[in-house]
């Protein structure tokens, strides 16, 4: 540690989790090997943000959340990739179902729905996420 005062002075890097538990929506795993991508070889990160959006906890008629934008506003941010390095430690989980991501498919080699199984940890996969999150801890 370069920083050995540090933790005492309360500093500490924040661990960001990266995962993906249905395996076969590609783009989301897709989505983590690009972020990678960015991550070895670009100097900053850039993304678009809504910026007239409200958001509704309760909305009549739909149970869940919302976020409404009158005109679709949004604004460019960009970060620098050596200070997000800096600040946070990056977990990448580029998929919690390697059988199913092979296969295309939700289910593992034995037929179950890893995100189903969160709750019971009846699978290898289950547990072995849920030991990583407890692990890192992340945001």
């Amino acid at each position: 540690m370069d920083k050995p005062n540090a933790l005492l002075s309360g500093y500490h890097k924040m661990p960001i989790y990266f995962n993906n538990v249905h395996p076969d929506e590609t783009p989301a795993s897709d989505a983590i090997l690009e972020l990678i991508n960015k991550f070895l070889y670009e100097e900053s990160l850039s993304y678009k943000t809504q910026t007239d959006s409200v958001h509704h906890d309760i909305v009549e008629g739909y149970d869940g959340y919302t976020i409404e934008g009158k005109n679709n506003e949004t604004a460019l941010l960009t970060y620098d990739v050596a200070e997000l390095l800096d600040q946070f430690i990056l977990v990448f989980n580029i998929t919690e179902n390697p059988d199913g991501k092979d296969n295309l498919v939700r289910a593992n080699e034995y037929g179950f729905d890893l995100n189903r199984d969160a709750a019971y940890q009846t699978q290898k996969e289950s547990t072995a996420l849920t030991t990583d999150l407890v692990k890192w801890q992340p945001v």
